[in-house]
């Protein structure tokens, strides 16, 4: 009887456990995509480079390209988001596949249009969202998924990515060799916190987390009002869920914590390569 009353009790742990609906799950909120783009800032001249162009800012450049591809690796992020979710078991609909499908499409249509088109289209993408009987459902969903805020997470790198590339270019070599360990970890410290904490920095929009945030929460509602109302129905039903809360929650944790981590190193590599070069 004992093992009876056991083998219906500890399924329970972990028989809503769905890998294959977290992958839906991150499928949906683009969580790869979103941290693949996080390497494309160390690339940048404007907004991320505010200094003349030298040798020296087109060096640095090259090589935080190519560090950062290597450290912001969306392989190691991938795999540590399936293990936060996977410590929040949970059914995700295997609708949601489809629907993301259907999203997935809308944008690869967008993506192929004249930017100019797009901004002509803005007027008749606003009437068509106001046109749904739905916008209630639609804004509820755009408010609900974890896109914004990853979207938001790549403000903050850019920002980590102009912070240290700044006085890299226009320090002192000898103070920068006077460093120690300690101080570096700590000013590398000061860095992460400072740019996560920069809530209404107000220098360039790819460099501000508030709108860059918004700007995804309006290419979501653009996308949801383009859906049938069928699919938007589904999605809203699943973000009011504890399970959709739970793993939005994870999700975000686990995405900050990644790139915090990988921006650290980022740093303290390049940190490390100018302290070896310094005379």
């Amino acid at each position: 009887m004992i093992a009876v009353a056991a083998s219906g009790l500890l399924p329970a742990a972990t028989a809503l456990a769905d890998p294959a609906g977290d992958e839906r799950y991150l499928a949906l909120e683009g969580a790869e995509r979103a941290y693949r783009e996080m390497a494309g800032f160390a690339s940048m001249r404007w907004p991320v480079l505010e200094v003349e162009d030298t040798p020296e800012g087109d060096a640095l450049r090259q090589r935080g390209q190519a560090l950062a591809e290597e450290v912001f690796s969306p392989e190691r992020a991938m795999a540590a988001f399936r293990a936060a979710l996977a410590l929040r078991p949970g059914e995700v609909p295997d609708d949601i596949a489809e629907i993301t499908e259907r999203m997935r499409a809308l944008e690869a249509q967008d993506a192929a249009r004249d930017p100019a088109e797009l901004v002509d289209d803005a007027a008749a993408a606003e009437a068509r969202y106001e046109a749904r009987p739905d916008r209630a459902r639609i804004d509820a969903v755009s408010e609900a998924m974890a896109r914004p805020d990853l979207a938001g997470e790549t403000a903050v790198t850019g920002l980590r990515v102009k912070w240290i590339y700044e006085p890299l270019l226009t320090g002192s070599d000898t103070q920068l060799r006077a460093m120690s360990e300690r101080e570096i970890e700590a000013g590398i410290e000061d860095l992460l916190q400072r740019s996560r904490a920069a809530e209404g920095y107000e220098g360039a929009p790819p460099l501000r987390r508030e709108l860059m945030r918004e700007t995804s929460r309006q290419a979501i509602r653009s996308l949801l009002s383009r859906l049938p109302e069928a699919d938007v129905a589904t999605l809203a039903a699943f973000y009011a869920s504890d399970v959709a809360r739970a793993k939005r929650e994870a999700l975000l944790a686990s995405y900050r914590t990644r790139s915090d981590e990988d921006a650290a190193r980022f740093m303290r590599i390049l940190i490390e390569e100018a302290r070896a070069k310094a005379p």
